[in-house]
């Protein structure tokens, strides 16, 4: 498992990661309940993965299956970096079946500190589930 930047070679995993969702871990993540066709559209994903690293930096965990070679997304992740200068958002969402295994809090964690490297002295989660300050 590791994390690496998103990028646009990324696309057809995000649209894979986006089936594996329920409607709980839409909603928790975007604070409404979007549809599948709605998130997976041609012109959101690319938004998304052509990602504008002077407002914000997004990470996936990718996971490469042993048997098949093949690489899935587990997660998603983002640090927006917000128009004072001095704080960012971060927001990420786990897929279903990867949740409970301390993946999410690893995630937010490496947010949290890439957040604090680009000098953002504080910042705040984007998730309405049990997410811990940035600055704790």
């Amino acid at each position: 498992m590791t994390q690496t930047e998103l990028n646009r070679r990324q696309r057809h995993k995000e649209w894979a990661f986006h089936k594996t969702l329920s409607d709980r871990s839409v909603y928790a993540r975007y604070f409404s309940s979007p549809d599948l066709n709605t998130r997976i559209a041609h012109k959101r994903l690319a938004r998304l993965c052509f990602v504008d690293y002077g407002r914000e930096i997004a990470l996936v965990v990718d996971k490469r299956e042993p048997v098949s070679g093949h690489h899935g997304l587990l997660g998603i992740g983002r640090v927006i970096k917000l128009r004072d200068g001095n704080h960012a958002e971060v927001a990420g969402l786990v897929s279903d079946q990867s949740r409970g295994q301390g993946l999410g809090t690893k995630l937010f964690r490496k947010l949290i500190e890439i957040a604090r490297h680009e000098g953002r002295a504080g910042c705040r989660p984007r998730c309405c589930q049990r997410i811990s300050p940035c600055d704790g």
